[in-house]
């Protein structure tokens, strides 16, 4: 990567081995830049992926459902949820987005 220059990259995961993925994904493209290249991470985020310093718009925690009709009854959630991804993807712009398994 170039000297000086910053990233916007989006990232989504939405369940626990995909937070742990996406989490060592972050650190090795920041371990990758050095230290002269920003990269800001923002999207869907676990635990894993906040204190590798991903910026959480959504929590990956509130979307733990599991069964068929929990499915059905959450969404109007996952409706939301897009809506606001897709609203911070507007805003901010980034370079790039990586989506991992949900």
């Amino acid at each position: 990567m170039e000297t000086g220059t910053s990233f916007k990259i989006m990232m989504v995961a939405g369940e626990a081995s995909g937070d742990a993925h996406a989490a060592r994904l972050a650190a090795a493209l920041r371990d990758a830049a050095g230290h002269k290249t920003v990269i800001e991470f923002f999207g869907c985020a676990g635990p894993q992926m906040r204190n590798a310093g991903v910026e959480a718009v959504v929590e990956a925690d509130e979307l733990a459902i599991m069964g068929v009709p929990e499915i059905a009854r959450a969404l109007p959630n996952f409706f939301r949820v897009f809506n606001r991804l897709r609203q911070a993807a507007a805003e901010r712009r980034p370079d790039c987005a990586i989506l991992i398994d949900f």
